[in-house]
C-alpha cells in the first residue's frame, strides 16, 4: 500500500545499546499512562536481550519489551507512513521497534504483544505506542512460538 512504509530492513545490530538508559520522550504517553511522557529503556543485565522499559518520573510504571528484530514477524512489520512522520524519521537507522511483553498466569511464560508495538527515533529521542491493524499479527503470542530460531 501506497500508504505504508515496510521496515525489514536489518541495518543495525539486535542488541541496540545507543538506546539504553537514555530518556524518550512519549509526547501522547501510552493508553492507560498518558499522563507519564518520558521512559528510559534499561537493560536487564541477568537476562539479555530483555529490556526495562520504565517511567521517569514513577519507577512502578515499567514493562518488559524486547527488540523486534529477534520476532518472526519483524520482516512483515508495515507500519504506517503517518506513524512514521510523527517521529520525524530521517533514516531507516533511526528507527527503533519493541514488543511489550507479559507474563501469562497460567502457563507462568511471557507473551508478546505483536499488535501495539513501541517505535521511537532512537536520534530524537521520541517515540510512540501503535496499532497495527495487521491481520496476520497476534495480540497475544507465547514468545517461544513468535522468537526467530
Amino acid at each position: 500500500m501506497a500508504n505504508k512504509v515496510n521496515v525489514s530492513k536489518k541495518e543495525e545490530p539486535l542488541i541496540d545499546e545507543g538506546v539504553m538508559n537514555e530518556v524518550y520522550n512519549f509526547q501522547y504517553g501510552l493508553p492507560g499512562f498518558e499522563y507519564f511522557t518520558e521512559f528510559t529503556f534499561e537493560p536487564i543485565e541477568e537476562y539479555p536481550p530483555f529490556v526495562l522499559f520504565k517511567s521517569v518520573v514513577d519507577e512502578n510504571i515499567s514493562m518488559y519489551v524486547l527488540n523486534a528484530k529477534y520476532f518472526q514477524v519483524y520482516d512483515e512489520l508495515d507500519i504506517p507512513k503517518a506513524e512514521l512522520d510523527k517521529l520525524e524519521l530521517k533514516d531507516s537507522k533511526e528507527l527503533g521497534i519493541y514488543f511489550i511483553l507479559r507474563l501469562d498466569k497460567v502457563s507462568q511464560n511471557f507473551m508478546a504483544n505483536l499488535k501495539t508495538p513501541l517505535i521511537i527515533n532512537k536520534d530524537k529521542k521520541i517515540g510512540n505506542q501503535i496499532f497495527l491493524e495487521q491481520e496476520n499479527l497476534e495480540k497475544n503470542m507465547y514468545l517461544n512460538d513468535a522468537l526467530k530460531e
